[in-house]
């Protein structure tokens, strides 16, 4: 069984299933879009590295 979700609010731990989501923590999921954001340019940067 699938279970998905939305944080509402992390600090407090509130989240909604997707299914009754209402709303978000912008925060939240701005932090989590940087973080992957950074991720990525971290492997883009290392094979550019071995490119040159």
């Amino acid at each position: 069984m699938t279970v998905g979700y939305v944080v509402r609010d992390a600090g407090r731990w509130d989240v909604d299933t997707e299914w009754d989501a209402s709303e978000f923590d912008l925060d939240y999921y701005g932090k989590l879009i940087v973080k992957a954001w950074d991720e990525a340019a971290f492997v883009f940067k290392s094979i550019e590295g071995r490119c040159s």
